[in-house]
């Protein structure tokens, strides 16, 4: 199957360039070139990046430990006078990349202990303050 044999899966896509000129360029042909509300809100890109879905508790669950972990980055990154180091928040993200490998392997049981220590970690660590315990 080739493209060029294709002319209705060739839409235009516009791109401009620096200086203000409109270009066209063709659409990527193969499995790639599918429509926009295909792989609308889709984490991984979907299947046309070679991605797999969002679906279990643990891609959900270590997805949210991540997210907050990288606002809290953020945050504290802001202060005048940062408390933590950037090394001190790699291991609660390589222990989320854990957790989901092992979750979704079926060891649900080794995945939660090292999900609740992951989240030790930042409470004690990173000295985060437990907001139900003031």
């Amino acid at each position: 199957m080739q493209c060029a044999l294709q002319p209705e899966r060739l839409p235009s896509l516009r791109a401009i360039n620096p200086m203000g000129i409109y270009r066209h360029y063709p659409a990527p042909c193969g499995p790639a070139n599918v429509g926009p509300s295909e792989n609308m809100g889709r984490l991984d890109g979907g299947p046309a990046m070679g991605g797999q879905e969002v679906e279990t508790f643990w891609d959900w669950i270590t997805v949210f430990a991540f997210a907050g972990l990288a606002t809290l980055l953020l945050q504290r990154s802001a202060e005048e006078e940062p408390r933590d180091e950037l090394w001190q928040y790699a291991p609660p993200a390589v222990g989320c990349a854990i957790v989901n490998y092992i979750g979704n392997e079926g060891y649900h049981a080794p995945a939660a202990v090292l999900f609740v220590a992951v989240i030790v970690y930042i409470f004690k660590v990173l000295k985060v303050p437990v907001p139900f315990l003031k």
